[in-house]
């Protein structure tokens, strides 16, 4: 077995499905499903919302425990803030820590969740 091989064991992948959006007067309360469908736990889990220039449209919310692959879904809340906007476009954004305990890049998705 390849050191290649080897690395890709110790590796999570977390997937994100959107849930329900919540529209209030001064923000939105955004859900998200959390799953690792890697092979790896998943430690120091943070995500966050980015508007489609890159820039933060909410606070970093951090789970509190590892997820654990193949484990069961776990769905957050972000709070959006409206800022005077009628809507806006949002992509999940996550950052984690594997078996590999190496920190790792954000990992954007190429989902778009329309804010309105």
């Amino acid at each position: 077995m390849g050191s290649h091989d080897f690395r890709g064991r110790h590796k999570a992948r977390i997937a994100v499905d959107p849930g329900e959006v919540v529209r209030q007067p001064d923000r939105w309360k955004v859900e998200l499903w959390l799953t690792n469908v890697g092979l790896s736990h998943a430690r120091r889990v943070r995500v966050w919302l980015e508007d489609e220039d890159g820039a933060s449209l909410c606070d970093e919310h951090r789970v509190r425990q590892p997820l654990m692959s193949g484990g069961e879904s776990e769905s957050i809340r972000l709070v959006v803030p409206r800022h005077g906007r009628s809507k806006i476009v949002a992509r999940p954004v996550r950052k984690w820590r594997d078996g590999r305990d190496v920190p790792l890049k954000p990992d954007v998705s190429d989902q778009r969740i329309t804010l309105e």
